[in-house]
């Protein structure tokens, strides 16, 4: 039961949902994961080598549960063990202004095209 909880949530935080169903359904939710890609967005590659500690080219489950363990112990800012939906709305919103941050001082470092 833990390891369903676990997935789930995992699947929640890393704002994935699985897809069942007819190859149609894959290539839909395919697409959108393509586009950002080729936006700069998701990129499994430099997740998985950012987080890979031995260096192996994969991530084993106690590397994977290492780095959601962090992230609950960051999300989880008044300490009690449990996420309410404040403290996860927080951590988002705390992200997306980070990530709006980066964005902002990369364009404003990007060479003027003449």
């Amino acid at each position: 039961m833990k390891k369903i909880h676990a997935l789930a949530l995992s699947a929640i935080l890393l704002g994935t949902v699985p897809v069942i169903g007819s190859a149609d359904s894959f290539a839909q939710a395919a697409a959108p994961a393509a586009a950002e890609k080729k936006a700069g967005g998701a990129r499994p590659d430099r997740w998985i080598a950012k987080n890979d500690t031995n260096k192996d080219g994969m991530l084993g489950k106690a590397e994977f549960m290492a780095i959601h363990e962090q992230f609950f112990k960051d999300v989880d800012t008044n300490k009690d063990g449990s996420l309410s939906a404040q403290e996860v709305n927080g951590h988002n919103q705390a992200k997306r202004a980070e990530r709006a941050k980066a964005r902002a001082d990369r364009m404003a470092n990007k060479p003027k095209k003449s």
